[in-house]
């Protein structure tokens, strides 16, 4: 009898075991899995996955969906007016109109923006795509400009929208290397924006007011002495 219950123990004893072995997985034979690969590449540090566009889109749809057309401006990209106040306001020149607001495009065929300056107040707005650096020169900081990321990661120090006063000078930049390979923004001006109210920067004179910044205004001023 006792021997038959000494069987019996030894019975369920191994069921179990086989059950407890059988419920955990076990390791696999072959390739190891893509975060293990992934691990070993990055030695033990944590790997950033690559980042993906927000939308599938292409800088092309997007010309073609809002009416964006080249600016033949010092101001290169795309561009389309889609609002003006019917409202005016007084000015040192003349009449203006209240506001107006501009859909605005920078993809990798955009040349350089340069530095230039309005006489209107700006907003400018992030929508989609890759970052823009906004530079503002400025003879009350070290280096006398002031960066400014526009985007969508706002917990990584990006801003949804900035305020650009007027007779600012300042220039916008796609960042390169974005996934998205097209940034669109809006810019809203008060009073409404006049091509005759930008003023593009002068090399030389902009370079005497802002020395310290010489290397980004030749970059990003054209040859006009």
């Amino acid at each position: 009898m006792v021997a038959k219950r000494f069987v019996l123990f030894l019975l369920l004893a191994s069921s179990l075991f086989l059950e407890d072995t059988l419920s955990k997985p076990g390791k696999k034979k072959g390739k190891p899995s893509k975060d293990k690969q992934n691990n070993d590449d990055c030695k033990g540090k944590k790997c950033s996955k690559p980042k993906k566009c927000s939308v599938e889109y292409t800088s092309e749809q997007i010309q073609n969906q809002l009416g964006l057309i080249p600016q033949f401006t010092n101001i290169r990209g795309y561009s389309f007016e889609n609002y003006r106040s019917t409202e005016e306001v007084i000015t040192d020149k003349s009449n203006r109109t209240a506001g107006s607001h501009i859909y605005y495009l920078i993809d990798a065929s955009s040349p350089l923006d340069v530095y230039h300056q309005l006489l209107s107040d700006e907003v400018r707005y992030f929508y989609m795509g890759d970052p823009v650096k906004i530079l503002e020169l400025n003879n009350n900081v070290s280096g006398h400009i002031v960066e400014t990321v526009l985007g969508d990661d706002i917990l990584a120090g990006q801003n949804v929208m900035h305020v650009l006063e007027r007779n600012t000078w300042f220039t916008a930049l796609r960042i390169e290397g974005g996934p998205c390979g097209w940034s669109l923004i809006g810019m809203n001006e008060s009073p409404g924006f006049e091509f005759e109210d930008l003023q593009v920067g002068n090399r030389t004179e902009l370079i005497s007011l802002f020395p310290e910044a010489e290397q980004s205004i030749i970059r990003l001023t054209e040859n006009n002495e």
